[in-house]
Order: C-alpha cells, then sequence, then structure tokens
C-alpha cells in the first residue's frame, strides 16, 4: 500500500483521479450519518458539516506526518494585501451570485436557524474541497513539477480541472446535467484564481476563506427561498462576470511564478 501511494504521488494526474473519487465518497460519507441521525433539516445539515470538518482533519493529517504543513500553505496566514484581495472577489462574488440566481441583493431568512446550519454545511464543503484541492492535490502536482518549465501552470491546470471534474458527480444525485456541466466549468475557473491565492500568498487560508464564504452566503439566502432552481442562463451569467476574477488569477499566477523563478 504504501508503494502504492508513494507511486501515485509521483504521478498528479492518475493521483488526481484517485483523490476526486475519494472525495467524492468522504461526501457521501459525511451524508450517510446525517440521514440517519438526524431528525429534522437543521440536525442534517449541522451533522454533515460536522463530518466534512472531521474529513477535512483526515485530508490534511499526512501533510502533518510528514512534516508538509508550512510547503502547502497550511501553517501560513498569507499576507494583509492578500486578504483585502479576498474581500473584494468575496463582495463581488456574492453580487454576481445575487443577482443571477436571486434577481436582486435582497435578504431574507424566514427560518434563521436553518439558514445558520445551511451556511455553515456550505462552508465546511468548501473547506474540505480547498483542503483537498489545493491544499493536497495542488502542493503534490507542483513539488512533483518544481523543476519543469511551467510547473506552476501545470499544478494549477490539474488540480483545477479536476476540481471542476468532480462537480460532474452530481449528475448521478439527480440534478440538471446542463447545470452541472456549467457549474463544473465554474469550479474549474475559479480553481485557477484558488491557485493564485495559494501560490501568491504561499498560504491556502485566503482560497479557504473566499470558496466557504460563498457557499456559506449563497446557500444561507437560497435555503429561504420556496422552490429555488438554479438554472443555465444563471450559470451563463455567472461564469461570463466571473471572468475578470479568472484574469487576476492569472496575473497573480504570473507574479507567484516570477517569483519562484528567481528564488
Amino acid at each position: 500500500m504504501r508503494i502504492l501511494i508513494g507511486t501515485l504521488v509521483q504521478r498528479p494526474v492518475a493521483f488526481g483521479l484517485v483523490l476526486t473519487l475519494g472525495l467524492f465518497m468522504a461526501f457521501i460519507a459525511a451524508a450517510v450519518p446525517a440521514s440517519v441521525l438526524a431528525s429534522d433539516p437543521v440536525g442534517y445539515q449541522l451533522i454533515e458539516a460536522l463530518g466534512r470538518l472531521l474529513i477535512s482533519v483526515l485530508v490534511v493529517a499526512p501533510l502533518w506526518r510528514f512534516g508538509n504543513l508550512k510547503a502547502a500553505g497550511i501553517s501560513q496566514v498569507g499576507t494583509a494585501q492578500v486578504w483585502l484581495l479576498v474581500l473584494l472577489f468575496l463582495v463581488f462574488g456574492t453580487l454576481i451570485h445575487f443577482l443571477a440566481f436571486f434577481g436582486g441583493l435582497s435578504l431574507s431568512f424566514p427560518n434563521p436557524i436553518l439558514a445558520i446550519s445551511v451556511a455553515l454545511d456550505g462552508s465546511a464543503a468548501g473547506i474540505l474541497e480547498e483542503l483537498a484541492f489545493r491544499g493536497v492535490l495542488l502542493f503534490v502536482a507542483a513539488r512533483v513539477w518544481a523543476d519543469s518549465d511551467r510547473g506552476l501552470w501545470k499544478a494549477t491546470m490539474v488540480s483545477s480541472v479536476y476540481f471542476g471534474a468532480g462537480h460532474l458527480l452530481h449528475i448521478g444525485l439527480g440534478e440538471p446535467t446542463a447545470v452541472v456541466c456549467l457549474l463544473s466549468v465554474d469550479a474549474a475557473l475559479a480553481g485557477i484564481y484558488y491557485a493564485g491565492f495559494v501560490f501568491f500568498s504561499r498560504s491556502i487560508w485566503p482560497a479557504v476563506a473566499l470558496h466557504a464564504g460563498l457557499n456559506g452566503l449563497v446557500g444561507a439566502v437560497a435555503v429561504g427561498r420556496p422552490g429555488f432552481e438554479e438554472t443555465v442562463s444563471a450559470w451563463v451569467w455567472i461564469l461570463i462576470s466571473k471572468l475578470p476574477l479568472v484574469l487576476v488569477g492569472v496575473f497573480l499566477l504570473k507574479r507567484a511564478s516570477r517569483s519562484t523563478r528567481t528564488r
């Protein structure tokens, strides 16, 4: 088993596939006890959130075991400059999602306790995904390709493509295929600026905060809208609106790449 794992981490593409499938199973593993133990929607969301956070600890454990927390950006906070940029991204991302999904910026929480539990569950999902795709896969790929030309870009593409592809598994949960495909494209593009934050700041936490914050805010509002459904037109609008964020992510990656070459 140790030999197999060692071989996988030297092959980022194969490792990414195994990690993505494993993460999908982890999400199912978090949902099962919530389905069995919860007696109401609030309890389900809270138990599932706890399960996702516990799995997040397991994802980070190998990095801690082999002394790679700092290299993976988990033991570092990042700079004030990057955190300001994250705040701007969060405000802009919230704005375009609210306009696309809800038609405006009005907030309505008919059941505040349920809204909070949904926000916590969505944030926990964002934390788990970032630790897996940017904390583990991005780190492994960047380390393997550190001495190759454009290694940073290759690592970003692998982590982003698998991050997007992982969302395709929602089709198996009965969600509309067209909507899921657009969601996957959105995730892959977002992976570019998430990686930009990680490489530029040498910390995973700005990306975690942005991902978890956006998940939580959108989920909390959506649960208070009876009959809410994501649509193809809404996702197309979001994708177009997010292109400036992707360009900023590319800029951060270029800055990080130059910094790496000059060290």
